[in-house]
Order: C-alpha cells, then sequence, then structure tokens
C-alpha cells in the first residue's frame, strides 16, 4: 500500500511532461460549472447544445435561468410542431411548466406528467429504472 502514493505521482509527473505543451492549460481550469453552463448555454449555436442544460441541476441554471425561459418561451410551438428527437421524455420532464408559454400546452403537459410512472428505489436498484414508463390506465 506504501507505493500507491509514489505510483500515482509518478504518473501524473510522466503525463504531465509527455503531453504536448500546448494542451497544457486544457487540464487545469479556475471555471466553475455555473460559469461552464453559462457560457455553454450563451454561445450554442443549435437547440440540442441549449437543451443539455436540462441535464444538470437547477442550481446550475443560475445567470442563464432567464435566458432559459426566454428560449422556451419562444421555441415551444415550433418543437411541438417538429418534434425534434433531443426534445425526449427526459428534457420535457426537466423544463419547469410555468416557462410553456400556452395555457393549453402547460395544463397537456401537466397532464402527461402526472401519468408517468417514476421507478421506485427498487426498481432502479435492480436497473429496470427507466424514465418515461407510463402508469397502467394512463397515457
Amino acid at each position: 500500500v506504501w507505493w500507491v502514493i509514489p505510483t500515482v505521482l509518478l504518473s501524473l509527473a510522466i503525463f504531465l511532461v509527455s503531453i504536448v505543451r500546448k494542451y497544457l492549460r486544457t487540464f487545469f481550469s479556475s471555471q466553475t460549472a455555473k460559469m461552464f453552463n453559462e457560457e455553454k448555454f450563451k454561445n450554442a449555436t443549435d437547440d440540442l447544445t441549449r437543451a443539455q442544460l436540462f441535464n444538470v441541476t437547477r442550481h446550475y441554471w443560475v445567470g442563464v435561468e432567464d435566458d432559459m425561459k426566454l428560449w422556451v418561451q419562444e421555441n415551444w410551438s415550433s418543437w411541438e410542431e417538429e418534434k425534434p428527437k433531443w426534445l425526449d421524455e427526459n428534457i420535457r420532464a426537466r423544463i419547469p411548466v410555468g416557462w410553456i408559454p400556452i395555457a393549453e400546452d402547460r395544463e397537456r403537459e401537466s397532464v402527461r406528467r402526472r401519468s408517468i410512472r417514476r421507478p421506485s428505489i427498487i426498481d432502479v436498484m435492480a436497473g429496470n429504472g427507466l424514465r418515461g414508463q407510463q402508469k397502467e390506465g394512463g397515457r
């Protein structure tokens, strides 16, 4: 066990010495996750990249939450028509219902979300915790 720390340190030193110098800066950053996500959202050139922010905790939305809300409100109607592949059950479930601009769509989304069976801890532990399962008798 005494050899683990020296081995790890030696491996790290060999790695840092052997990488191409111009890429060394890519391994270190003072940028926080919130800052990274804000930059990613604001510099995104497509909806898929912006939608990926819904896959992280809401705590990382700070700084872009208003922009995200505006983006959803401006695009919701076209997404409902076009049904893009990235707007799957997981992403839809993470978009706050209050951000959906049309009252009828908000109600439909609320009903859809209530009809989805959430897996129990036993299902998750057994590997059966698939999101988006319909409740019995649900839509």
